[in-house]
């Protein structure tokens, strides 16, 4: 066993940090040095939620939220949040812990030249987790247009590192390309960026009608993400919530979702009926969960380009035909209306979803359009 003053010694170069303030550990994941990694969680390192994030220790990152939710945003010396290094080492499990803890998905760190998180989940070598991570991140409210000090986009990275479902992602998101992007563009995102004008953008005309993202009504948010979280499957609470603040329907979470919008890709019609007659706005996706028909004609004739609208969590309008009830007439009507079958989220397609659900009517009309 070690003497007292060794162990002391021993301790104290678990915790050295280098000019930058960063860990030895939170380096070796920066870097991918999983034997070094390894060697110091053997000798007795204590994770802080930085490292925790960075190493996808999804254990380690609750246990310390649980006790302090504000860490969900705690910065370090390098003005870098949990979310910052979950997102540059590819750990898309914790950003999903992070955003339901209700974490800034579009924080900037200073003394990184501005960067978000979606610039380093641009960067990540592996273009599938890059996608996922992207996908995470800009489909659930962080900018797809964010700007480092120096003019860098996600885009731009994604480009340059060839990620081509990155680079669509982006694209449809908002996020507008220029020479430069072009110029350093390689791979098979070099196509995707020529063909920019082609990739319809999402719309959200009719997803927030009367709802505006900074307005909380004065309610703490993290009661706010509480409310939307159990509008997702528990309908007792919703009851009992909004019964003690109605102002709960229309706020938004941090992870840019209101409580019919949950209720709605959860296929739940008795609680988006119930926000509905509350007065929660009817987007089309909404809409093609509850086999509104006419609601949705009138939403499409009013902007046709609300075919392309995205519900929370990135979710294409056409899937809200297989989330509930089977709804063959609804899609066809978006189909007819101009929406692309092949409007998908992270790999996974209408059909898959569909066939999934045992929706055979559905497989049939989206074969028959050419999946």
């Amino acid at each position: 066993m070690l003497a007292s003053s060794a162990l002391a010694s021993a301790m104290d170069t678990l915790y050295v940090r280098d000019s930058d303030g960063r860990s030895a550990f939170l380096v070796a994941c920066l870097e991918g040095n999983t034997a070094a990694k390894e060697d110091l969680l053997k000798r007795g390192l204590i994770l802080d939620i930085h490292e925790a994030s960075a190493a996808g220790v999804s254990s380690r990152v609750e246990e310390i939220l649980a006790r302090n939710t504000g860490s969900v945003n705690h910065r370090d010396l390098q003005d870098a949040t949990p979310m910052h290094y979950a997102a540059a080492c590819g750990q898309v499990a914790i950003v999903n812990v992070l955003l339901q803890k209700g974490a800034d998905l579009g924080a900037k760190a200073s003394r990184l030249g501005d960067a978000a998180p979606a610039h380093f989940a641009a960067a990540l070598a592996d273009s599938k987790v890059a996608g996922q991570m992207l996908g995470t991140l800009v489909g659930n409210g962080a900018p797809a247009d964010a700007r480092k000090t120096d003019g860098v986009t996600p885009l731009h990275i994604a480009a340059q590192h060839g990620h081509a479902d990155a680079v669509r992602l982006l694209l449809r998101r908002g996020a507008e390309p220029g020479p430069a992007d072009l110029q350093a563009a390689t791979g098979e995102a070099l196509g995707v960026l020529r063909d920019a004008s082609s990739i319809p953008r999402d719309c959200q005309t009719a997803r927030y009608r009367g709802v505006h993202r900074d307005d909380t009504y004065g309610l703490p948010q993290l009661w706010i993400n509480e409310f939307v979280i159990a509008s997702h499957f528990d309908f007792d609470k919703v009851k009992r919530l909004h019964a003690q603040c109605p102002d709960l329907l229309l706020t938004r979470s941090t992870w840019d979702e209101i409580g019919v919008e949950a209720a709605a890709h959860m296929g739940r019609e008795d609680m988006a009926a119930f926000f509905i007659e509350k007065g929660s706005p009817v987007s089309l996706s909404t809409a093609c969960m509850l086999g509104l028909t006419d609601e949705v004609k009138e939403l499409v004739a009013e902007d046709a380009n609300r075919v392309h609208e995205r519900g929370a969590h990135d979710f294409p309008a056409l899937w809200y035909t297989a989330f509930g009830k089977e709804r063959p007439e609804m899609l066809e009507l978006l189909l007819a209306s101009g929406a692309d079958v092949h409007a998908g989220m992270m790999g996974n397609t209408t059909l898959q979803l569909a066939a999934k659900k045992n929706y055979n009517r559905l497989v049939e009309i989206l074969h028959a359009h050419g999946l």
